[in-house]
């Protein structure tokens, strides 16, 4: 065991268990780093044919990073990203058993994952960053941005993702896939009218094409824009500055 991450390998199966209860399995960048490490070692056994992600304990899975740990980390190369990126491009399957609630960081190595399996009345919550006296909205996915209506709740800086895909998408297979088709290019420029009255717009980067209404993919569009605001520290920085 490395700080709160524990590695089991019972057979085909390995096991990461974030073991911090106390503090609901909160994550440092020191236990980040003993997560990749376990990653490696899973990599490197021969027998193991799927690896489990859960956390010890019946509150939670995860509430995430330290702000306080993260906040002095630099930003564009973000241990939890880094992670993320690992644990999405893993070779083997990956299924994360959530035991409680996933909050923060905790839902973005969720995500990463191919499958989630959680138990009966858990939640999970991205809720904002407060960093430098200033809460910035979190980088998740939003089929539409409330950019007025946050203007109308008297937020001085409105910072939104654009989930648009900038790829070129396949050819409807049917009538039904035309019809989404047209509605998705609808409701991505009646987005992007909204997108002018933002202070800045931020666009991920999706691994594979991915529509609007394409549910089977939200999971990577999320983790996605997560990490589309964590990498775009500077810019964010810059935009407040103004203000």
């Amino acid at each position: 065991m490395r700080g709160a991450v524990r590695l089991a390998l019972t057979g085909a199966r390995a096991t990461i268990t974030l073991d911090r209860p106390d503090k609901l399995n909160a994550l440092t960048v020191a236990d980040l780093e003993a997560f990749a490490a376990a990653l490696g070692e899973v990599h490197a056994a021969p027998a193991v044919r799927v690896l489990v992600v859960t956390g010890a304990g019946a509150r939670a899975f995860s509430s995430g990073v330290s702000l306080g740990d993260v906040a002095g980390a630099d930003w564009s190369d973000n241990p939890l990203t880094a992670l993320c990126d690992g644990l999405e491009q893993f070779p083997l399957p990956t299924v994360c058993a959530l035991n409680g609630g996933v909050w923060g960081g905790g839902a973005e190595i969720a995500l990463a994952c191919d499958f989630r399996i959680g138990v009966e009345g858990m939640v999970c919550a991205v809720p904002p960053a407060r960093l430098g006296g200033q809460v910035l909205v979190d980088g998740g996915y939003s089929d539409i941005a409330p950019v007025d209506v946050a203007r109308a709740a008297g937020a001085e800086v409105v910072i939104v993702v654009d989930p648009s895909d900038r790829g070129i998408a396949p050819e409807p297979a049917n009538g039904i896939d035309a019809l989404l088709r047209a509605i998705e290019i609808c409701q991505n420029e009646h987005a992007h009218l909204r997108f002018k009255d933002a202070d800045l717009v931020l666009r991920p980067s999706f691994p594979l094409p991915i529509g609007t209404l394409d549910f089977r993919h939200r999971r990577l569009a999320i983790a996605a824009g997560i990490r589309a605001t964590r990498r775009a520290r500077a810019e964010i920085d810059a935009v407040l500055a103004r203000r």
